[in-house]
């Protein structure tokens, strides 16, 4: 029995002293940027071990695991076991570098692997991750010399030399002094087959982007990052000239580490736009483009609004394409341009449209003359600025029916129609005339007692006033009654050019009638006050809601009928009908 215990005792510390903890790097001189793989391993047992526990790592930075393995062995009837724990790191900067002791648990002791040195040398001279490793990403820049505005367009390529997951990106680069716009790609990445230092690999592009340069100077695209789960076989540590357990059906699966990787950053030249023979109209547009314009008609009335449709196609940072030069004549009423966009983001550049449609309104009759419109631009392949123009266009106005739309606009002649005419002046008399005098005093004539009494007279009426009102309750009075006739009016005739086709003069009556309501329910003039204004006050004095929505409804369908044309007028017609039941409401009082 002492026998037994002996040897169980031996055996124990015998077993005891196999375990060991060491650190095994990939390499030992790294690139600074690169990504190298660190292997702790724990010898003397596969399960039950705790994973590790790292102390602050010097000019090194962990960029992915721990991914996890155990391997069981047996040779020549004697069995091992160990587990390891891979972590993938990266040199931080150039210079010494180190992996801090690492620690584990096992059965309640701990055990430690010694502290590693790992040099990190100068940058790969190649400009991006080094083509030796399984998985690595490039930039391609179409130009690496550009002008301000110019668009250079970046290329981000994936290469990998084993079976991978999709690329995660984990920090967008940062490119202060651009403007960028990404361009769109198939939501497949497209593959093939490519050799890069006599290794095969696949590669596709998985992000490009256009970049517009704000600045002038060496700008630098910081590195694109981003994760990468590659696969990689466990295999089983033994013999390698076992025929045996040397067979890949032993070797015990797959696993996916998740590596990351990145570009190098980039430095761009970026060149100013030259200042001699720089055209007046110029206002910072680059690339290439072509203009045109056209008005909507060559005809119409006096105070009738008609568009200027300006178009600007071509290659180029669209979305921040300026106005192109218009002048409008002192007989126009003009009005700020509505914009829209048309963008292409691809397949390699950026490319569209971009439109202006100005709303201008003719205030004099006769034969106007827009000037041309002009519009300018750097062309970086030609290294020269390009002006453009459209027009001039021709508008004839005839005088129509002397009416102005009722919108609280005041029009004006053109100067060359302006005349003096002597019967608007008011002379200073030149003789005394005749005077009178009456010998009676004051308190003897009829209009001296009438002033005395006209106010006690003034008094009495506004208490009778007062008392009628009070019994008539909620109904309206004589001024409100009158603005309602006036409105149902207006109305009436609003509805009936409507049936008859003619949206533009029914729009116009049914902006008076709602005008004489609003002017007598809130108390602004209605060619003086805005809507905003209007809704203010109409809320102010506690009105009904509904009855706001509804005139609120017929100004604005009104301004559509007169810009939008006749497309509009069945919604005008609805319109119509709502304003009708309201004047209704107000009229009993509701």
């Amino acid at each position: 029995m002492s026998r037994l215990l002996l040897l169980i005792v031996l055996t124990a510390q015998a077993a005891w002293g196999q375990h060991s903890f060491t650190v095994k790097p990939s390499r030992t001189i790294v690139p600074a940027g690169e990504p190298f793989e660190v292997e702790f391993i724990f010898s003397g047992a596969s399960t039950g071990i705790s994973s590790p526990r790292l102390e602050p790592l010097e000019n090194i930075e962990v960029v992915g695991g721990p991914s996890s393995a155990t391997n069981v062995s047996i040779v020549n009837g004697k069995m091992s076991s160990q587990a390891s724990f891979s972590y993938v790191m990266r040199g931080v900067k150039q210079g010494p570098a180190k992996i801090g002791s690492a620690q584990v648990v096992y059965k309640g002791r701990s055990y430690a692997t010694e502290a590693l040195a790992i040099t990190i040398a100068a940058p790969n001279s190649k400009q991006n991750s080094s083509a030796g490793e399984e998985v690595f990403i490039r930039v391609y820049a179409d130009k690496t010399d550009a002008y301000v505005g110019e668009q250079i367009v970046l290329t981000y390529k994936l290469f990998f030399a084993a079976r991978i997951a999709p690329p995660e990106i984990k920090e967008l680069p940062q490119a202060k002094g651009f403007w960028s716009e990404d361009i769109d790609l198939p939501q497949q990445m497209v593959l093939r087959d490519e050799v890069i230092e006599n290794r095969s690999y696949r590669s596709g592009v998985f992000r490009k982007v256009a970049l517009f340069a704000t600045t002038a100077g060496d700008l630098t695209v910081e590195p694109l990052r981003a994760t990468v789960r590659v696969e990689r076989r466990e295999k089983r540590k033994g013999r390698s000239n076992d025929p045996f357990f040397g067979d890949p059906f032993f070797n015990f699966g797959t696993r996916m580490d998740e590596v990351e990787v990145s570009t190098r950053a980039l430095t761009l030249k970026i060149r100013p736009l030259p200042q001699d023979q720089q055209p007046s109209s110029f206002t910072g547009a680059v690339g290439e483009y072509n203009l045109s314009a056209k008005l909507d008609r060559a005809q119409c009335q006096a105070h009738e609004a008609v568009t200027l449709l300006v178009q600007v196609r071509g290659e180029g940072n669209i979305k921040t394409l300026p106005a192109p030069q218009v002048s409008v004549p002192s007989d126009f009423e003009s009005y700020d341009p509505k914009t829209g966009e048309n963008i292409k983001r691809g397949p390699e550049r950026v490319t569209g449209s971009k439109s202006f449609e100005y709303v201008l309104i003719p205030r004099a009759p006769g034969r106007q003359a827009i000037p041309e419109v002009r519009f300018s631009y750097f062309d970086p392949e030609k290294k020269r600025y390009v002006e453009q123009s459209a027009g001039p266009f021709v508008l004839d106005v005839s005088r129509g029916d002397g009416t102005r739309p009722a919108d609280g606009a005041v029009p004006y002649a053109a100067k060359r129609n302006v005349e003096t005419v002597g019967q608007d002046i008011a002379f200073v008399k030149t003789e005394i005339g005749e005077r009178s005098s009456s010998a009676s005093l004051p308190h003897q004539e009829l209009w001296f007692w009438f002033g005395c009494g006209a106010p006690w007279a003034a008094l009495a009426a506004v208490v009778v006033v007062r008392r009628k009102q009070e019994t008539q309750g909620r109904s309206l009075s004589g001024r409100r009654r009158r603005a309602l006739r006036r409105a149902q009016t207006e109305l009436a005739e609003a509805v009936k050019l409507t049936d008859a086709g003619n949206q533009l003069d029914a729009s116009r009556h049914a902006i008076i009638a709602v005008g004489h309501v609003l002017a007598e329910w809130t108390g602004l003039a209605a060619g003086g006050a805005t809507t905003e204004q209007w809704q203010t006050e109409w809320r102010v004095r506690g009105h009904s809601e509904s009855h706001w929505a509804t005139m609120r409804e017929i100004l604005e369908s009104s301004d559509r009928v007169r810009y939008a044309g006749a497309g509009a007028g069945e919604e005008l017609r609805t319109k119509l009908a709502a304003l009708k039941q309201a004047l209704e409401q107000l009229e009993a009082g509701q």
